[in-house]
């Protein structure tokens, strides 16, 4: 039974077809992902897959910080994705 929006009770975790959802979407964000211009995706992935901070990234990939930012909207804009790193 999948997940109904409108329902008061929120998707269990571990339940085999919302695992399967979880893993369609990924596999679904990965083949957009491995799309993206190398820089753009690591930028993306360093941000909102390993959590650092747009500073952090800009010494690991030892680029300007304005670049940083210009990747991750780049990306975000391409991914379809909010600010925050959420799918719409």
């Amino acid at each position: 039974m999948a997940y109904d929006p409108s329902s008061s009770d929120p998707p269990v975790p571990g339940r085999p077809d919302e695992e399967i959802l979880s893993t369609e979407r990924l596999e679904s964000l990965r083949e957009v992902l491995d799309q993206l211009p190398d820089e753009l995706r690591r930028c993306f992935l360093l941000r909102h897959g390993r959590g650092y901070a747009e500073e952090e990234i800009a010494v690991l990939m030892k680029l300007p910080i304005e670049r940083v930012r210009t990747c991750l909207w780049q990306a975000r804009r391409m991914l379809g994705v909010g600010g925050s790193g959420e799918i719409s």
